[in-house]
């Protein structure tokens, strides 16, 4: 389950949640229980890093297979 991240339009409060993909009902501010919130749109939590992950991809030339 992904974690969703929400602004409350009434006082400003940001704040995460963990809700399923499929769930249509928005959660409530934890701080003023106010309906009004706005899903925020955030980076990927995650990096690829190491020395490639495919054999073609970013080969060096003159590298050893």
């Amino acid at each position: 389950m992904p974690i969703y991240a929400y602004k409350c339009d009434k006082c400003g409060k940001e704040f995460e949640k963990l809700e399923k993909m499929t769930s249509l009902r928005k959660p409530n501010c934890p701080v003023c229980e106010s309906a009004q919130v706005t899903l925020q749109v955030s980076a990927g939590s995650f990096q690829f890093k190491g020395t490639g992950f495919y054999d073609t991809d970013y080969r060096k030339k003159g590298a050893k297979p």
